[in-house]
């Protein structure tokens, strides 16, 4: 999952795909704000429609791809986080949500996914190249 994660960091910005009550797909732009004993922990306001999704359905997909063509596509459930230190690593890795956040800290919580599957598809050599890795 190494590679995985070092892709994730050279991508930054991700697709972030849930279901709506209707099983409906979401999608929306997310980063990994840290990652900590293999999970990729993430963050949103408890008053957005994604949490609310992510309650009643806690299965995700990510997808994201680096500028020289290598992607990565993951799969998996998520869990909730209400361990404080997670929070002030969020705050330290992304500096803007204090202010986004600082009249209602509370508004967001951690969450992350920690068992899946990823796929790496490289495109950046001949023949493609593809990896499969269970988490």
């Amino acid at each position: 999952m190494g590679k995985v994660h070092e892709l994730l960091k050279e991508i930054g910005d991700l697709s972030f795909a849930t279901a709506d009550g209707q099983g409906n797909p979401r999608i929306r732009t997310i980063m990994v704000m840290f990652i900590e004993n293999g999970k990729l922990f993430f963050t949103t306001s408890r008053k957005k429609k994604v949490f609310r999704q992510l309650e009643n359905n806690p299965h995700v997909a990510l997808n994201g791809s680096t500028d020289s063509g290598v992607s990565v596509s993951i799969h998996g459930k998520i869990g909730f986080s209400d361990n404080p230190a997670h929070m002030k690593k969020i705050f330290e890795a992304y500096p803007p949500l204090h202010d986004l956040y600082k009249d209602n800290p509370k508004d967001l919580t951690a969450f992350y996914l920690e068992h899946g599957e990823a796929r790496i598809f490289d495109l950046s050599v001949l023949p493609p190249r593809s990896d499969n890795f269970t988490f």
